[in-house]
């Protein structure tokens, strides 16, 4: 267990899984305020891409199905992994005018 635990500790996986669970948090934010119009700044590219993931999560036509233990949701939890690195820029954005939104309020 001890060799695991070094292995995953050179890897940073519990860096990046907390940065992908942040990353997760204010895609869901961005949508709530895309949807509320408090956020317009949201792409073309970027709502296909979350359209696309939302939809795909909640398909119950996978391409691994769901119901085999584990493998089942390994999919699903790489497409929502390769669409949150594909909308960085996207959140890195939201990231910047939710500071400023802060800033303006005070």
């Amino acid at each position: 267990m001890k060799k695991l635990r070094n292995i995953l500790n050179q890897l940073n996986i519990d860096d990046r899984l907390r940065e992908y669970a942040e990353d997760f948090k204010l895609t869901c934010r961005m949508i709530k305020d895309y949807v509320k119009r408090d956020y317009k700044a949201v792409s073309f590219s970027a709502k296909v891409i979350i359209i696309f993931t939302i939809i795909y999560v909640l398909c119950p036509f996978d391409i691994i199905p769901g119901f085999i233990p584990i493998l089942g949701q390994l999919d699903d939890i790489s497409i929502v992994i390769l669409a949150l690195k594909t909308l960085k820029s996207e959140i890195e954005m939201y990231r910047l005018w939710l500071e400023t939104k802060e800033l303006r309020d005070k």
